[in-house]
């Protein structure tokens, strides 16, 4: 008897991000294994380890069950130099993995992926990938940026929103890099979460339990919201509870409305958690008051789990709902955010109606398995141009 064919070799891909830690990045490159994983075989890069925190050993436990290869980078800093340790740790990695393709998230593993390809002629020739994850790019290094760009310039481009191409486009033709191989295009991120019943209305009629989960930082607006709380007129008889959980560079300020929070709130600041699904039944409301997002994925999880969104009308943000979705702020405007947010806290009657519309758009918008089949397609066609 003839011994079987050997089965084909399947797809072998280096997701490339930060750290394993909070992240709109990261989160992504997670759910996009846990759709490929019948058919593609992943690792992971993160120049920098895990964060200390309860995501950063979530996702290490996650890495651990699913048994993915994790290839962790450098302590350095990308400020002290870490590009370079950075691009030494990653070229390890591919040679150890052996990818077929190799898939950049964010601006910190694609300078790592820049400074290897200044030096290695061979990975300058692999097959990649990089999803563009915001719509303000390479904020803080345009100098450095513009070189990263013009190193990939060869990689094929996936944005997770019509904002993040918008400014990858613009981004490309400020670097003065050659034209992508293929048209740049949008992948909308999948959220794999089963959409639970639109809550009808606070569970206690007296409070309103408002969460905030993010980023302590500018992106994410969490001075407006500081800012904008003591303007928030209550409905009547009615305490305010706002939960804010995060780090970052303002959480002093975050601690010091805790300290001092303004009347009828209280405030209550909490790390990270490793998933949202959990903690959003002990609140009532999310709101998101970003000034920019690449996509904002908590405010798609907060609706399928039941959630309304107060959200500023941020680029990257305002895709994630419905066009008339009726509770949307000014973004960076403190007044706006507070007058948006008094507005849904009083209209609970309108919560479940307009939780049902908006959990229907994201089930069409924000699907798994289209997502899955939009990087499928993406990784065939950068290994076709190689």
């Amino acid at each position: 008897m003839n011994p079987p064919p050997d089965s084909p070799r399947r797809l072998r891909v280096l997701q490339c991000i930060t750290r394993l830690g909070l992240g709109g990045a990261e989160r992504m490159a997670f759910g996009l294994m846990d759709t490929l994983r019948p058919r593609v075989d992943c690792a992971v890069f993160t120049v920098h380890g895990a964060g200390g925190d309860a995501v950063g050993a979530g996702l290490r436990h996650e890495l651990a069950a699913t048994r993915t290869p994790w290839f962790a980078g450098t302590a350095v800093p990308m400020k002290a130099g870490g590009m370079l340790p950075g691009a030494s740790a990653l070229a390890r990695a591919v040679g150890s993995f052996r990818p077929d393709v190799v898939h950049f998230h964010s601006e910190t593993p694609e300078s790592c992926g820049a400074m290897l390809a200044q030096f290695s002629p061979a990975f300058a020739r692999m097959p990649m990938v990089r999803t563009i994850h915001n719509s303000v790019f390479w904020r803080y290094w345009p100098r450095i940026g513009r070189w990263c760009d013009r190193r990939l310039a060869h990689a094929h481009i996936a944005c997770v929103s019509e904002a993040a191409r918008e400014e990858f486009l613009r981004y490309r033709a400020d670097s003065g890099a050659d034209r992508p191989p293929a048209e740049p295009g949008v992948i909308y991120n999948g959220v794999a979460l089963p959409p639970l019943a639109p809550r009808p209305g606070p569970e206690h009629p007296g409070r309103r339990r408002v969460l905030f989960a993010g980023r302590f930082e500018m992106q994410k607006g969490a001075d407006v919201l500081c800012q904008a709380l003591a303007q928030v007129c209550l409905p009547a008889d009615t305490r305010g509870e706002l939960t804010c959980m995060g780090h970052g560079a303002q959480a002093a300020r975050v601690r010091a409305l805790a300290a001092n929070p303004p009347p009828g709130w209280s405030v209550t600041v909490l790390p990270p958690a490793a998933g949202l699904a959990a903690v959003f039944p002990h609140h009532d409301l999310v709101v998101m008051p970003s000034r920019f997002e690449g996509l904002g994925l908590v405010a798609i999880e907060a609706t399928l789990c039941g959630l309304p969104v107060v959200a500023t009308d941020a680029p990257g943000l305002r895709e994630t709902l419905p066009a008339d979705y009726p509770w949307r702020a000014r973004p960076g405007d403190a007044a706006s955010l507070a007058q948006c947010l008094g507005t849904a806290l009083a209209e609970t009657g309108r919560w479940a109606e307009t939780v049902r519309a908006a959990q229907y758009f994201a089930r069409t918008r924000f699907s798994p398995a289209a997502m899955g089949e939009g990087y499928e397609q993406l990784y065939a066609l950068a290994r076709s141009a190689h």
